[in-house]
């Protein structure tokens, strides 16, 4: 019976050590360590070295981003995705070289979790990678690198979605005044605001297409010059376009970039953005307010942003033109009153307006409680800004690097003291004693 025993023992072992390498045999098909430089096409996992900050920020950075980096594989090209694991977080930039913005998509976005897949070539993947971002909790925007350890990657799978166009290395970057969102009434003249782009030092042509969208069905509207004729109710987009020949795509098209503008027609105007009383008829009579929703790829919100650093930390901006019916601008003999609908968090009764005027300055405008809006008085077109007012202060770095040193100074102090203390009380004792 012991022999019988032994046996089934023995074979049990066989069988589960048989077991077990083919377990480990089939995981070093899919994971192996292997540089994505001398790889086969696929999806490689790998840790990364952090540099360009030391101490609390080093600290504080690292927290924030997952340990694994990812860099995928396809047909010789190569695209390293990053995550950030905070909402905290804005503006994640890789500057990779003056002037010229890195293709990317960002793949995932879940509440916390933001995944950034930038499209790199072999000889950047290899390169210590600067990085820039703003953490808001501390309002402040911090350098960092990041270098991949492409050495001991390992290889954990087949790449995902090949089938769908990937940017290439570099994209235009086009620039504009243009708001995001604009709110219009039926029948009037939406005036297309002028755009730049360039690619490096490259100057590049600027495209720009309009469309009306029903449902499913995209239908291309002609432009006159620059203007854009609001026939019908509903939802038109203004795509600005620029695109080179200098890098391509994953397709092989070339390297391109593009800014949506959308519109909304509403007949008899919408109110979602704004709304305009002229209680004083200081308007021409047919007079359209065109409002819009400004944000940060705009020209405007950046100056905007400049004039806020030391009034607010939140803000929004808004585009309010008073137009007639051919898009002109109309001019004001007085006062209207136009409804801005804010955030929702913003306490209505501690709403403050700026209006920017083209030079920079700003003019501060009467406001009061609308409700869910917030009334601006004002004689002017332009760009206003709604802002809770209050900048919080945000301890730099060296300021804690600073404190620490006091503390570890008066700590020395205290044991100096101490010390000092502990031998005269000895040598007091010693006296007695003799």
């Amino acid at each position: 019976m012991n022999k019988l025993k032994r046996l089934l023992s023995i074979a049990l072992g066989a069988v589960l050590s048989v077991f077990g390498a083919l377990l480990f045999t089939a995981a070093n098909v899919t994971a192996h360590a292997e540089s994505p430089i001398d790889g086969a096409d696929g999806k490689y996992e790998m840790s990364y070295d952090f540099g360009g900050q030391s101490g609390i920020g080093k600290q504080m950075l690292e927290k924030y981003f997952d340990k694994t980096a990812v860099v995928e594989k396809i047909n010789d090209r190569y695209y390293f995705s990053f995550t950030q694991l905070s909402s905290s977080m804005e503006n994640l930039s890789l500057n990779l070289e003056s002037g010229k913005q890195i293709g990317y998509r960002v793949t995932e976005d879940n509440g916390n979790r933001k995944t950034y897949s930038y499209t790199l070539s072999e000889e950047n993947l290899q390169k210590e990678l600067p990085f820039s971002v703003f953490v808001s909790v501390r309002g402040e925007t911090f350098p960092f690198t990041i270098t991949l350890n492409l050495s001991s990657a390992r290889r954990v799978g087949e790449a995902e979605d090949t089938s769908a166009e990937r940017p290439a290395e570099f994209v235009p970057v086009i620039v504009t005044s243009s708001g995001s969102e604009y709110e219009a009434t039926k029948g009037q003249t939406f005036v297309i605001r002028e755009a730049a782009a360039s690619l490096g030092e490259e100057t590049l042509d600027v495209e720009v297409k309009a469309y009306y969208i029903r449902g499913e069905e995209k239908t291309e509207v002609a432009l006159d010059g620059n203007k854009l004729v609001l026939d019908n109710a509903g939802e038109y987009h203004v795509i600005y376009r620029a695109e080179s020949t200098r890098y391509t795509t994953s397709f092989g098209n070339p390297t391109y970039a593009e800014k949506d503008v959308k519109i909304i027609s509403c007949i008899g105007g919408g109110d979602s953005l704004a709304k305009l009383y002229d209680t004083n008829g200081a308007l021409p009579e047919g007079t359209m307010l065109l409002a819009s929703r400004i944000e940060s790829d705009s020209t405007v919100y950046k100056a905007a942003a400049e004039k806020m650093a030391t009034i607010a930390d939140r803000f929004q901006v808004f585009g309010v033109e008073l137009v007639t019916a051919d898009g002109s601008e109309a001019k004001a003999n007085g006062s209207v009153t136009i409804g801005i609908k804010a955030d929702f968090t913003y306490n209505r009764n501690q709403v403050a307006a700026y209006l920017l005027d083209e030079d920079g300055g700003l003019t501060k405008l009467n406001v009061s409680n609308g409700g869910s809006y917030v009334n601006v008085e004002t004689d002017k077109s332009g760009t206003i800004i709604l802002c809770i007012p209050g900048v919080a202060f945000h301890m730099p770095i060296w300021g804690y690097i600073l404190i620490l040193v006091g503390c570890l100074i008066v700590a020395a102090g205290v044991t100096v003291a101490v010390v000092f203390a502990v031998k005269r009380r000895k040598k007091k004792s010693g006296g007695a004693e003799l």
